[in-house]
């Protein structure tokens, strides 16, 4: 791909171009979002197919395709010429799809328009949907023909949850059941049922976790096969699922069966077409009311690939037009009610919410849009070609919308941070009246009250974050933002958190009178205080999963009590200094120490820093989170280069020889690597500690903190899975219980997703003697012993529940696949009588073990994680 600096008129208008994204790592909406706005009114070619191979670009451009194009139409080799109007459509290497399957009662019925049970309909989309995916196909205006690699996991989703056994069906795609087959004894009849509100938001949590499970480096998608009988909660749960959509950047899209509504449809069974539109527009997905077949022997892109495949910012035409959502279905009812042009109160209206000047670029200020979802409108110059309009909407509700505009001198310069925003709402007039008026006249109703709120919040969080990205952008703008405090060099942190609290609060070094120490505070301290489920509105983020290894020996009572009645914890003392010692050593300087870190990143051509990137250590040992957060516009190369760097150096990591954790924490000595930094003391004199082969910590793979199975409390029937239960809602309704969800039910979301087995270990009859503890103890040390020995690692400690973990590489025919987890629970029940004791007569001594695994698919290519359980010990 070259540019080119002929004239306008030399070259043709580019009507749509085809860009792939490298696979080494994930391109993000920054960097394609850069690519669009630094080739604009620039000559582009298309790369050769036998250059593709041996290309390192980030983006390259497969075929370009001028105004007017048809279909089977040659494209000759030449330069076009990259305009505001020009569709760009981004494909990748690697795709992670999981597919939910909608099984819920309302597909019992018959299809109206086929003849068929909407049941066996869902399994037809299936298999049109994987045919239709995995053919190859021919890029538009090339000869390369395109098949990319795709990892697929199938969920069976059913609204019954008063199940007892949980399956896992392994087959060339891996296929998981939430649901189980067998309804418990004394269950009332009708509690066992999930509404169809909580059923969408159970299908899209669940297929969150999924593609956790799935290699990161691919663009992620769920796509929900369904009759459409289905809906959400309120607006609460809607916004809060769109958000966690928008921000792991996964396009929810629906294939709907079963045919839209008819006035003699089954039971009343209404298909909520403007949900799904809305959901599907909103998350950059696609909605395909039917599933057609292909014909075998085309090469021509299909419906599948243009739903599922393409990626494209730039939204224009139907979506954005509120008679999409509604006007297909609702017109059955009275065509004059929903037609906007003979209905001038359902016609979309404008009001002017703010405007103001941002001091960020607009590359940014768009980057940071779109990651919260919005999606561009359209692309304009103005003014003689002096000014550069990037119009972008937020999809908010299917009637309710929210258009950002921004302004910026063209052609765009990096070093001049001024852009002119405005901000307009758009909706029907009730909708605008209600938002504009309610300190006037106040609503009554909780529910629009609800919903007006939620509006305001969104649009005040625009304000705020903006200002956080001017405060970002500002760093090299003032000396005292990156000149460095003695003190501070010298290794004192900047802030410490108070036991109890968790807000920063300055250090004593540094609450002198000094203007420019309280400069270079006043700007950390946001930074310090960011939320990390945040970070990715204004930062790259990176992770590093670590497993801290334990100090030596293991503690007496881990199985059983002391004297106090209480069990002893693993500690990680020694691996955990080392872990801080070398991030101290390694960062610019700290500002909480053990939690929050700062790099500067020097430029090029001038040793004063032009950048900086932040690490903070998230969760508790011994699984412990490393997340590093680049500022927008850091080169994908230097931050993966960077995280390479530093988790090459936590691998270095060993423990001294001969540290026993009965001893006091050693101070580990800090290590330098490579050239030493000013920022650094000087290095304390005397021989380095002699150093042993057993590394300190272990990097996993997986998001583990997110897929570890942890046990508030011993179960009170060890025969009894973990099932969510509904019976008792809050006096709120259970869009509380959706929202506010505990750590219980997030146990018995892991366990209902993953495949899980309990075993319990008889150590005597019941005309044995009693088994002393002393010797139940002794098993289950030895248990242990076996599973450290085996590699092992323990992850979670506390009241006698051990949780240990092992990352396996696996290889699927003979193609390496990324690891996957087992994970080994193990803890001790004390005499007391049970469901399990009564259901045997006598109270038996018994050993438990529990597993939960998640096996990978044999035909994806890929692993989806294993995670095992080793649980429940009774005496």
């Amino acid at each position: 791909m070259a540019a080119s600096e002929r004239a306008d008129s030399e070259v043709e208008d580019a009507g749509q171009v085809f860009l792939l994204m490298k696979k080494d790592y994930r391109i993000s909406r920054n960097v394609r979002l850069a690519w669009f706005l630094n080739h604009l009114h620039q000559a582009i070619w298309a790369v050769p197919e036998s250059e593709l191979v041996k290309s390192d670009n980030e983006l390259d451009v497969l075929s370009i395709l001028p105004n007017g194009w048809q279909p089977h139409e040659s494209v000759r080799p030449r330069p076009y010429l990259l305009v505001p109007s020009t569709q760009v459509t981004f494909l990748a290497r690697q795709y992670r799809f999981v597919i939910e399957l909608d099984l819920s009662p309302s597909t019992g019925i018959v299809d109206d328009s086929t003849g068929e049970i909407i049941f066996d309909e869902v399994f037809h989309a299936l298999s049109r949907c994987l045919v239709g995916l995995l053919k190859p196909f021919r890029i538009p205006g090339s000869e390369i023909t395109y098949q990319p690699e795709i990892f697929v996991t199938i969920q069976a989703y059913s609204s019954i949850i008063g199940l007892q056994s949980h399956q896992v069906d392994l087959s060339p795609l891996s296929q998981e059941s939430p649901c189980a087959t067998q309804e418990p004894s004394g269950r009332k009849p009708g509690v066992s049922m999930v509404t169809a509100d909580i059923g969408l938001v159970s299908m899209i949590r669940q297929g969150i976790l999924a593609l956790q499970l799935l290699p990161c480096n691919s663009s992620a998608g769920i796509i929900i096969i369904t009759d459409g009988v289905t809906s959400v909660p309120d607006v609460a749960v809607c916004e809060t699922l769109l958000n966690q959509l928008r921000s792991s950047t996964v396009a929810c899209s629906f294939v709907q069966v079963g045919g839209v509504y008819s006035y003699d449809c089954s039971f009343g069974h209404v298909p909520n077409v403007e949900l799904m539109k809305f959901i599907a527009m909103a998350t950059f997905g696609a909605y395909l009311s039917t599933c057609p077949e292909l014909d075998p022997l085309s090469l021509d892109l299909n419906v599948y690939h243009k739903a599922f495949l393409l990626y494209s910012f730039l939204r224009t035409g139907e979506s954005l037009n509120p008679e999409y959502y509604c006007v297909s279905q609702h017109r059955l009812f009275n065509e004059h009610l929903v037609s906007a042009s003979s209905n001038p109160a359902l016609a979309m209206r404008r009001k002017k919410h703010t405007e103001k000047e941002v001091h960020a670029d607009l590359v940014s200020i768009v980057s940071v849009r779109l990651r919260e979802g919005y999606s561009i409108r359209e692309v304009n110059i103005t003014k003689g070609g002096s000014q550069l309009e990037v119009k972008l909407v937020l999809l908010w509700k299917h009637n309710m919308r929210i258009e950002y505009l921004a302004v910026a001198a063209w052609p765009l310069d990096p070093s001049k941070r001024s852009t002119w925003v405005e901000v307009t709402m758009e909706g029907s007039y009730d909708i605008l009246h209600d938002v504009s008026c309610t300190m006037r006249k106040p609503i009554t109703s909780l529910y629009r009250t609800t919903v007006i709120r939620r509006f305001w919040n969104t649009l005040q969080s625009i304000n705020q974050t903006d200002q956080m990205l001017v405060h970002l952008q500002s760093f090299d703008t003032v000396p005292e933002h990156f000149t460095i405090p003695e003190s501070t060099k010298n290794g004192v942190p900047l802030f410490y958190i108070p036991p109890g609290s968790t807000a920063p609060v300055l250090s004593l070094q540094h609450s002198g009178s000094d203007c420019s120490h309280s400069q270079f505070a006043s700007y950390w301290k946001p930074i310090l205080s960011m939320d990390a489920n945040f970070w990715q509105r204004w930062l790259h983020m990176h992770r590093i999963v670590l497993m801290l290894e334990h100090d030596t020996p293991v503690p007496k009572h881990l199985h059983t009590p002391g004297n106090n009645g209480r069990y002893s914890t693993i500690q990680c003392r020694i691996s955990h200094s080392a872990l801080t010692s070398l991030l101290r050593d390694w960062s610019s300087f700290v500002l909480v120490e053990g939690y929050s870190y700062v790099k500067l990143m020097p430029s090029s051509e001038d040793p004063v820093p032009s950048s900086f990137y932040v690490v903070r250590i998230i969760s508790k040992a011994p699984c412990m989170v490393l997340r590093l957060g680049f500022p927008i516009g850091t080169p994908a190369q230097a931050r993966n280069q960077i995280v390479e760097e530093l988790q090459d150096r936590i691998l270095q990591l060993r423990f001294p020889h001969r540290v026993q954790s009965k001893e006091a924490t050693p101070k580990v000595k800090r290590k330098t690597f490579g050239s030493s930094s000013p920022s650094k003391s000087p290095p304390v004199a005397g021989a380095p500690p002699a150093l042993s082969d057993r590394p300190c910590l272990v990097v996993l793979h997986k998001p583990l903190e997110k897929l570890l199975i942890r046990y508030e409390k011993l179960p009170s029937d060890y025969r009894a899975p973990f099932i969510l239960t509904l019976e008792h809602p809050p006096v709120s309704g259970p869009l509380t219980m959706v929202a506010n969800r505990t750590a219980s039910s997030t146990l018995a979301s892991l366990s209902r997703y993953f495949y899980h087995q309990r075993w319990i270990w008889c150590i005597q009859s019941g005309l044995a003697p009693a088994v002393p503890i002393a010797a139940v103890a002794q098993l289950l040390s030895t248990l242990t012993e076996v599973r450290l020995s085996e590699g092992f690692h323990f992850a979670s400690s506390g009241d006698g529940i051990i949780n240990m973990v092992l990352e396996l590489p696996v290889r699927v025919s003979l193609v390496p696949a990324p690891p996957s987890l087992l994970s080994q629970p193990l803890h001790r029940d004390t005499l007391s009588e049970t469901p399990w004791e009564r259901a045997w007569g006598d109270p038996l001594p018994s050993l438990g073990l529990s597993g939960f695994c998640h096996l990978p698919s044999p035909g994806a290519g890929g692993s989806h994680g294993v995670l095992g359980g080793l649980s429940a010990v009774k005496v």
